[in-house]
C-alpha cells in the first residue's frame, strides 16, 4: 500500500499549506505524537511530515485532516457536538495565538484528548470518502 501524499491542489488544503509555508517544525511532544498515531490508526489516515510538521492525511484524497504543533494538535472534524469541549485557539509561549478556524478553516479544532475526537475525525474522513 502506498503512503498518502498531500494534495496541494485541493482547496481544503490551501489554508493549512499556506500556514505551513511560514512555519518551521518545532518538534512534537511525545503525548501528541502518540495521539496522532492513535488517530491515524482509527481513521485510516497516514502520517506524513511537511516542513517538519506532522500531518494526518486522508489516503484517497490527500486532504490534510490533522496536524501536530509542538504540545498541541489540530483536527479537521465534521462537527463537534455542543458542550463537547472543542476549542479553536492555541496560545504560544511567546504570547502569540493561532486561531485554527481563521488559519485553517471552519472545520478545524484544537485537539484536547477528548473521547469523541476519533469519532469526529472518522466522520470527517467519511465525508471526504463520499466525494472522493
Amino acid at each position: 500500500m502506498r503512503k498518502a501524499k498531500v494534495a496541494e491542489d485541493r482547496p481544503e488544503n490551501h489554508s493549512i499549506l499556506r500556514y505551513l509555508e511560514d512555519s518551521n517544525g518545532t518538534g512534537l511532544h511525545p503525548d501528541v505524537l502518540d495521539r496522532l498515531i492513535e488517530l491515524a490508526a482509527v481513521s485510516g489516515c497516514d502520517r506524513v511530515s511537511v516542513r517538519g510538521i506532522r500531518l494526518l492525511v486522508h489516503r484517497a484524497t490527500g486532504v490534510i485532516v490533522g496536524c501536530g504543533l509542538g504540545t498541541d494538535y489540530c483536527l479537521r472534524v465534521a462537527g463537534v457536538p455542543k458542550g463537547a469541549g472543542g476549542r479553536w485557539s492555541i496560545r504560544w509561549t511567546d504570547g502569540g495565538r493561532l486561531n485554527v478556524r481563521n488559519a485553517f478553516g471552519s472545520g478545524w479544532i484544537v485537539g484536547g484528548f477528548h473521547d469523541g475526537e476519533a469519532e469526529w475525525l472518522r466522520a470527517a474522513v467519511a465525508a471526504l470518502e463520499a466525494f472522493a
